[in-house]
């Protein structure tokens, strides 16, 4: 008899903990925080361009992120960046910003010299982009000692800074007379590097189409805007559209190196877009200085850029210069690539479309997909208003990264105008939300 009303009191204290979970997950969901610790095994799971700004204020620097949906930031126009420091990841997982709108502002002089300002999505980064597409970026006001780029403005010596599977367009605008240490690249502004304290920094399938008419611009890259000596700049698989400007020197990839201590390796790329500057180069450009350097299968315009060569004033074994024509027709030449009517038909990498952590409502089922095999709390809660009516956690096990299965909404969860939710946990760390 003991051991009945036993196991009915445990009973029914698991049943009052399941549902002050639920309500707690819901609460978690509601109230506007992100989710998660920001570890790599817990990344925060943001929702909004709220909770993207709140988290990217911290000076400290912001480690793993992961977006659960497309973010719009048109709510933010006008700073300098959106998040401060990030030393981990940012995980777009397949999602999608907008609205992004940021201004330059001049680096502030210290005695004889200035101490640049960072502007761009990202002020520093020393971990990794990936699986993120950025639409429709603004940058207005670049300005002197000003490292500008639309994904990243600076990446600090010592860092291994990765963009994986992004695409991003839009444009930068400023000043069209000669600025002093003006860098503007189109996804990252500048690298610095130390001797004993290199720095990588690596773009992979990736799609830039942003248009730069800051003619005043010191040095701009359709990628890069400029690096210090001791970094290695690893580019493969992209697709560069843009147009790139500058007073001094505007590149295809990168706009200036300052020393034969850095290393160039270019594969399969190419650069489709128009210069505009002193000197323009298909790669990079230093007047003096030759980097170490491999290159294989990258092509630029040289019917838009006549007279142009891949780097300084040197060819380079493994880059060609080409019609426009012949750019549009690469998607047969370099590996992974295939025609876009996004892009007006140029090549673009066949972008991975990156597995998420996913919860849909559709009628009386719940879809559920995971970004990792592995198995999952599946909590499943019923409203009357904003008061919780009933609860289910379920555990739903997937084999392989990506999979999805398909669960029924239990009898009687959306009766007599009750609503319903769902969410999806790995053990205290929530991962995906219902669209409902």
């Amino acid at each position: 008899m003991q051991t009945v009303k036993l196991f009915k009191r445990t009973a029914a204290l698991f049943a009052a903990i399941a549902v002050a979970a639920a309500s707690a997950a819901v609460a978690a969901f509601a109230d506007g925080a992100p989710l998660g610790s920001g570890t790599e095994a817990d990344p925060y799971i943001v929702k909004s361009g709220a909770e993207l700004a709140a988290i990217g204020e911290s000076a400290d620097g912001v480690g793993y992120i992961t977006l659960a949906n497309d973010i719009d930031l048109s709510a933010y126009q006008g700073q300098t960046c959106i998040i401060k420091k990030l030393t981990g990841k940012l995980d777009g997982a397949g999602h999608k910003i907008t609205g992004l709108s940021l201004k330059g502002k001049e680096g502030v002089r210290e005695g004889w010299s200035y101490v640049s300002s960072h502007t761009g999505l990202i002020d520093e980064l020393s971990g990794s982009v990936e699986n993120l597409t950025i639409s429709d970026a603004v940058i207005t006001d670049a300005a002197k000692w000003n490292y500008v780029g639309v994904l990243v403005a600076y990446i600090p010596e010592g860092s291994e800074a990765y963009i994986n599977n992004c695409t991003v367009t839009g444009k930068i605008e400023g000043p069209t007379t000669s600025t002093s240490y003006l860098y503007i690249g189109a996804l990252v502004g500048y690298a610095d590097g130390m001797k004993n304290s290199g720095t990588t920094v690596s773009f992979n399938s990736c799609v830039s189409n942003v248009n730069n008419t800051c003619s005043g611009a010191a040095n701009s890259g359709g990628l890069m805007g400029a690096i210090s000596p001791y970094v290695t700049l690893n580019v493969s698989c992209c697709a560069v559209l843009g147009n790139v400007a500058a007073s001094s020197s505007a590149c295809g990839i990168l706009g200036y190196y300052s020393s034969t201590s850095i290393e160039l390796n270019i594969s399969n790329s190419y650069f489709g877009g128009k210069l505009s500057g002193k000197s323009k180069c298909g790669i990079a450009y230093n007047q003096y200085n030759k980097p170490k350097m491999q290159c294989s299968k990258f092509y630029f315009d040289t019917q838009k850029n006549t007279y142009t060569k891949a780097l300084s004033n040197e060819e380079v074994d493994g880059a060609s210069g080409v019609t426009t024509a012949e750019i549009m027709a690469l998607a047969s030449t370099l590996d992974g690539f295939e025609a876009s009517d996004e892009f007006g038909g140029y090549p673009v990498p066949k972008q991975q479309t990156a597995a998420a952590f996913s919860v849909t409502v559709d009628g009386s089922n719940v879809n559920v997909t995971a970004a990792k095999a592995g198995s999952y709390s599946l909590v499943l809660a019923s409203y009357f208003g904003e008061a919780l009516a009933d609860v289910q956690i379920q555990t739903v096990t997937f084999a392989n990264d990506g999979d999805g299965q398909t669960v029924s909404v239990p009898d009687g969860f959306t009766a007599d105008g009750r609503t319903f939710r769902a969410m999806l946990w790995s053990g205290m760390c929530p991962l995906a939300k219902s669209n409902n």
